[in-house]
């Protein structure tokens, strides 16, 4: 891919490229790491790709590392060595079960996951997310009842 249209193409789409992933893992540093990424790959790959479909493949493949990202996470363990909250006998992979899921907004998941799968309360969400106090409020109670319509039909 020349570097004049690589430049253009990360001109107009960075920007929403990294909303959608900051929306997802709450951390601007993350955030910044898995955008760069995605267009790391489109450079890579760019020759192979439509650029018609640039906005859609760079979602996708942000989408895709955000995924990677949480289940590590998920592997390594909790934040601040804090042991991770689960139901005793509990076999369900909470991050994954919360990234999975389709029906959930990206803001919803990413309180979620901080405070089910590394227990924060709602002050350290809002100050990962840079969400308000209500704001995170509003994203648990409204990411649970999405939760709780999906997991009833299963």
């Amino acid at each position: 891919m020349p570097r004049r249209q690589f430049e253009r193409i990360y001109e107009t789409h960075f920007d929403t490229v990294f909303r959608y992933v900051l929306s997802s893992v709450a951390r601007r540093d993350v955030a910044e790491d898995i955008a760069a990424e995605a267009f790391l790959r489109l450079l890579r790959e760019g020759d192979r790709i439509d650029e018609s479909r640039l906005p859609a493949w760079l979602i996708t493949v942000s989408r895709n590392l955000i995924v990677d990202y949480w289940r590590c996470a998920a592997r390594e363990g909790p934040l601040d060595g804090q042991e991770e909250p689960r139901a005793e006998g509990s076999d369900v992979d909470l991050a994954a079960l919360l990234v999975d899921r389709a029906e959930l907004q990206p803001g919803h998941r990413a309180c979620l996951i901080l405070r089910y799968v590394h227990d924060m309360d709602r002050s350290e969400i809002a100050e990962h997310t840079g969400f308000t106090d209500n704001q995170v409020k509003s994203c648990l109670q409204y990411g649970l009842k999405v939760l709780r319509k999906v997991l009833v039909k299963q």
